[in-house]
Parts: structure tokens; sequence; C-alpha cells
């Protein structure tokens, strides 16, 4: 026959091992090599040792030639079978469920950018914000826009074990406020647990990191960039993994001019000269709507004819409160007393406003005293301290009390 009927054997990867499991452990009792994962790498009693150690070793070297090259780092350290199989069962099998849950996730979730590579948009993910990281580091090769392959060295683990950096390169990451950052020289690490965002390494990008308050907040030309929260040790941040999608924030003119007061565009030029802002994109130059409101003005008021002669003749009262700092004397209110013809004002700290009246009465004692004048007339809002017993004193004293709207 010019072909094989036998099914090939699938190599393991990162994302098929349920598969490659079960057709590996078919092959092994086929080849009679399961003995050394049965025993769970003891060897039973009355094997002679020899026998037993050269089993285990074509065991491990058949499973190795099953590995895909992007997975054996993990493996090849590994001195019997057994040590070998239980590493892959605690990098691949306790996430198998959900891994096939996120994979059909993604795949619905996959759009395609006209003229750009396919963006998971999407998906979002957790990175830790971390200032005694060395570099940016993720186990996710597919977070990467791009890469290269090679031998970069190794990392130290938190539990002094030593891992292998198989993969360099860049990730976009897509913050909830809409902006792309660009995270250059990522490590890729398949046995590191987390995603670590250097937050030095972004300092040497140009961003601004503030931490405090339990959050982090990523700036960059005076913008909010990224922002995360602090869970636990940790400051984590949402990212969405892009490929494909770059989207770098640009210094607006539109978007200074409102950030300064509307500030005028020869104003922001001479900013740009000094280096006090960053070069503005003047593409978006447009008529300010609010530039045009705020410099209309108000039609003068007709002056008044009607300013009295005389002292005395016209007095203004109005309450003023309540304001939440008290005075030392616990005051949360003050009357004013206003001349129309002097324009000359005496002001009262009041605790309530229930005391207007009294105020008014010494303040009336005083002022026709010291003037030797009669008060002819005061005007005062229409409002309830001014009312009742205010107004019965003005009639007592024949006073004119003219009330105006409140």
């Amino acid at each position: 026959m010019g072909g094989s009927d036998k099914p090939k054997m699938v190599l393991l990867t990162a994302t098929n091992y349920h598969i490659w499991k079960t057709k590996m452990l078919d092959r092994l009792y086929v080849k009679q090599l399961a003995s050394p994962i049965e025993e769970e790498g003891i060897r039973p009693p009355g094997a002679v040792v020899q026998e037993w150690s050269e089993l285990d070793r074509r065991c491990l070297g058949f499973i190795r030639d099953y590995i895909d090259v992007g997975v054996i780092h993990h493996v090849e350290n590994a001195t019997t079978v057994y040590s070998c199989w239980k590493k892959l069962q605690g990098l691949y099998e306790r996430k198998t469920a959900s891994h096939k849950v996120a994979l059909v996730r993604q795949l619905g979730k996959l759009r395609y950018i006209d003229g750009s590579d396919i963006c998971y948009a999407s998906s979002n993910e957790d990175w830790v914000v971390h200032s005694g990281a060395s570099f940016h580091v993720t186990p996710h090769k597919r977070y990467f826009h791009t890469y290269e392959q090679g031998d970069f060295g190794e990392a130290k683990m938190g539990n002094n074990g030593i891992s292998k950096i198989v993969v360099v390169g860049e990730v976009y990451l897509k913050s909830r406020e809409g902006n792309v950052i660009v995270l250059s020289n990522v490590r890729h690490i398949p046995d590191f647990r987390l995603s670590l965002i250097y937050s030095e390494k972004l300092d040497d990008d140009g961003y601004v990191n503030l931490f405090g308050n339990g959050q982090w907040v990523l700036r960059k030309d005076n913008n909010v960039i990224a922002k995360g929260k602090k869970n636990g040790t940790f400051y984590r941040a949402s990212f969405n993994i892009c490929k494909g999608e770059l989207n770098i924030v640009q210094s607006s003119l539109k978007l200074w001019h409102s950030k300064l007061g509307h500030m005028s565009i020869k104003g922001l030029n001479i900013l740009v000269k000094q280096g006090a802002i960053p070069d503005l994109d003047d593409s978006d130059i447009d008529t300010c709507t609010h530039c045009i409101i705020g410099k209309q003005h108000r039609v003068t008021f007709n002056k008044s004819n009607t300013r009295k002669t005389k002292i005395m003749q016209m007095m203004y009262s109005d309450v003023c409160g309540p304001i939440k700092v008290k005075t030392l004397g616990a005051c949360s209110y003050f009357v004013t007393f206003i001349d129309d013809y002097s324009r000359k004002t005496w002001a009262y700290a009041i605790k309530s406003k229930d005391l207007v009246c009294e105020y008014f009465k010494t303040f009336h004692m005083m002022i026709e005293r010291q003037t030797e004048k009669t008060l002819k007339c005061i005007r005062t809002d229409n409002r309830g301290e001014y009312i009742g017993l205010f107004d019965k004193y003005c009639k007592e004293k024949g006073m004119r009390h003219e009330q105006s709207v409140p």
C-alpha cells in the first residue's frame, strides 16, 4: 500500500493538552511503556533497578518526541517520566475547562479591521503594575503584536525557580479610557503566572505613574491614559489586547484650548515654543462657540435718576446666609444696612434670621442719634424676616417700608 492507515499522533501545545493526553496514554499502553506513570514513578517490588530505569528513560524519551518546541522547555530538565508527566499536568490540565471556554469566547469576539490584523478588541485581561520588576512580563504568547523567538536568557522566579525567556516583543494594550499603550521589550515567560507591567519602564517611555489612595493612574502630557485599583498587595489594571490596532494619544489644539481656559491660538503657540506643552495637531481647528458667547457683552443699563440727594432718605437691607463656617460667636448669618446716597454699609453678624428686627431697632436708634436725622424709608425683599414684627415696627416709627420681589 502506498500510505499508512495509522492515525497521526498530535504534538502537545499549550491549547490541546486534553486531546494529547488521551492519545499519549493509549500509545504508551500499546508500547507497554505506561508502567512508570501508573506506579507514579515508584519502582514496584521485585523489579530490577536497571530494567526499571531503562523503561522510565524510554517512556520519557517517547513522550518528549510528541511535545512541541514551544512547550518542550518546560520539561527539558525532567529526569523521570513521572516528574515530566506531573509538570505537564500542573501547567495545562487544571486550566483545560476554562481554557476551552476562553477560546470559544475569543473566537466569537474577534473582529476584523480593514487593512489591519485581527484585533482581540474585547478580551479584558488583568495586568499587575509593579515597581519591583525588571521588565514587562507575560506568560501568554498570543498577546504579542510583534515578537522575536530565541534564547534570551533566564528569569529567576519568586520561588527561586529558573524559567527561560523564549520570546521578546511588543504588546499593545487598550485601556478602559480608550487609549492604547505600547509595551516594548516584553518578555514571554510561559512558567509565569501573572502579566506584569514594569512601572519604571513606563517612566522611561514618557509616562507618569501615580500610586496612592488605592489607585494607580497613568498619565502622559496631562492626559489620563489608564487607571487601576489596588487588590491586596498589588495594583491591577484591566486592558484589552490589541493586535494591529494603534491609537496613540495625540495632543490636539482644540483639547489644549479647552484645558487652558479657552486660551487664544497665539498663546498656545507661545507655550509650544517654550516647551510647556507638546506640539499640537492643528487639524481640528474650528469655531469655538463658547469663546463667541463669552466675548459677547450685555447692553448697559440706563443710568438711574432716582438716587437720593441726602443721607437717611433711603436705606436698603438684606440678609446673607446660612454660611457653612460659623464665626467665633457661632453666627451663621449677617444682615446689612446700606444708605442709598452715601453707599455707606453697616453689617451685623447674627445667629438666626429671626433676630433681624432686634438688630434693626438697635441700628435705627444708633444711626438717628449719630446723624441727627430721621430715617424716612427702608427697602427690603419680601422674605419672612422683614414681615411681621419688622413691618409693625416701621409703622410705629412712621417709616415707609418698601418691599421688592424676594
